[in-house]
């Protein structure tokens, strides 16, 4: 799966889109997101930053997903891990429980469990977004 990689000039941009300041954190931890292959947690973006430290940039982050420029993953480990939200990249994980590899999968068909939830629980009327991690053996573990 290719992943869109935008200049820090498309990062500024996104950033002024919500309304929050282009400061140089927030554009290196966008910039180092889009560069990953997968999700991170904000330790390892600590050490994949020209500068920060752990605060900061947990705030930052923070402040990012609730911009919805960031999207926090839940893989099964315990704390949060990090990926951009490039909603032009709709994709899910697929985690190796043995050994914590991880790979991306598209093509949800999300579309029918949407519909079945929305009328099993007639007090929501609709979804905005959603998260799918499957969780199994990988070949190489399995061998």
């Amino acid at each position: 799966m290719k992943k869109h990689i935008p200049h820090k000039q498309d990062v500024r941009d996104m950033l002024k889109g919500t309304g929050l300041k282009a400061t140089t954190a927030r554009v290196d931890i966008l910039a180092v997101l889009a560069r990953v292959k997968q999700p991170v947690t904000v330790k390892d973006l600590v050490q994949l930053l020209p500068e920060g430290d752990q605060a900061t940039t947990y705030r930052n982050v923070s402040l990012l997903a609730k911009h919805n420029l960031v999207r926090q993953v839940d893989l099964g480990q315990g704390h949060a891990y990090y990926e951009l939200n490039d909603e032009k990249d709709d994709h899910h994980h697929i985690i190796c429980v043995a050994c914590d590899r991880i790979e991306d999968f598209s093509e949800c068909t999300v579309d029918q469990l949407t519909r079945s939830a929305l009328r099993q629980q007639p007090s929501f009327k609709t979804v905005i977004r959603h998260s799918i991690e499957l969780f199994g053996i990988c070949s190489s573990c399995q061998k």
